[in-house]
């Protein structure tokens, strides 16, 4: 199995603990979610889902939920688990909304049975260009982002071309 088919693997199971305990339809944002949107590589290392604050408070709950799913806990600014060595990062969609100012109008749901959505292609610029002015994010990370912002934005050019 490649690295590729096992994060989708683990994306579905990390969806599947969601939906089922707290009836919510988690959002795949960043690098997984543009290799979703513009269908290229960039090599994702993890799986990073936005929940609302209220799920992302229960962080006793989500331990127990994904443990009893084969995950592992592990400390991090947000609730972190892994799985087969990928990492799902549960961030805090409140404050991703309000930081980067997203519609959420655009999204993409799953088709194909455990149901996740991904944050669409509008709201994905909004992101990396928050990203790229951020003072305090690496400089390392900002040159990834914009060239995941280039993809983007090449990819709206071309589909507004058709």
């Amino acid at each position: 199995m490649t690295r590729q088919d096992r994060m989708e693997k683990i994306l579905r199971e990390a969806a599947q603990v969601l939906k089922q305990e707290f009836e919510w339809q988690p959002i795949l944002f960043a690098s997984a979610a543009i290799e979703k949107i513009i269908g290229k590589s960039f090599h994702a290392q993890d799986i990073d889902l936005l929940v609302p604050n209220q799920i992302q408070k229960q962080q006793s709950e989500l331990i127990r939920l994904f443990s009893n799913a084969g995950f592992s806990y592990e400390e991090g600014v947000v609730p972190t688990f892994v799985k087969e060595g990928i990492v799902v990062e549960l961030s805090n969609l409140e404050q991703w909304v309000k930081k980067c100012q997203w519609s959420l109008a655009d999204m993409t749901k799953d088709e194909t049975g455990v149901q996740y959505q991904v944050l669409g292609r509008e709201d994905l610029i909004k992101l990396y260009q928050v990203l790229i002015e951020d003072p305090s994010r690496a400089e390392r990370k900002k040159q990834f982002d914009q060239r995941k912002l280039s993809a983007l934005l090449d990819s709206k050019a071309k589909n507004n071309n058709r």
